[in-house]
């Protein structure tokens, strides 16, 4: 989880929840604007010389047991954007218009109508 060393010294991410890739993209994309809601937090837990919050943000709940998981998406439980769906449908792998990849029912066209009004 050292996003510091990942910056410097890769050209493409994966980051993994619960065993499965969450989201792909190049470093500087990634840094500028993460999709997935699990990378959007682990950005807003690191400190930042650019801020001055007193206080790092967390993600709320436990990552599941690979003995018990989800029906649907993984990160659900924990999601600040879950909706009813997220509970029922495992998301794939979206191919994004910039080559970037993430998982999560917010960026499928099927289930967009969702989040339409957020």
């Amino acid at each position: 989880h050292d996003m510091g060393v990942i910056a410097e010294n890769a050209d493409k991410v994966a980051v993994m929840y619960a065993g499965q890739i969450v989201e792909y993209s190049d470093v500087i994309s990634l840094f500028e604007k993460p999709l997935h809601p699990y990378t959007q937090g682990l950005m807003a837990s690191m400190p930042s010389l650019k801020d001055d919050r007193e206080m790092l943000e967390t993600i709320e709940g436990t990552v599941p047991s690979i003995y018990n998981m989800p029906k649907g998406c993984a990160f659900c439980n924990r999601c600040k954007f879950a909706k009813e769906c997220c509970a029922e449908v495992q998301p794939e792998m979206k191919e994004m218009d910039s080559g970037r990849q993430v998982r999560c029912l917010r960026y499928d066209d099927q289930y967009k109508e969702a989040w339409h009004h957020e």
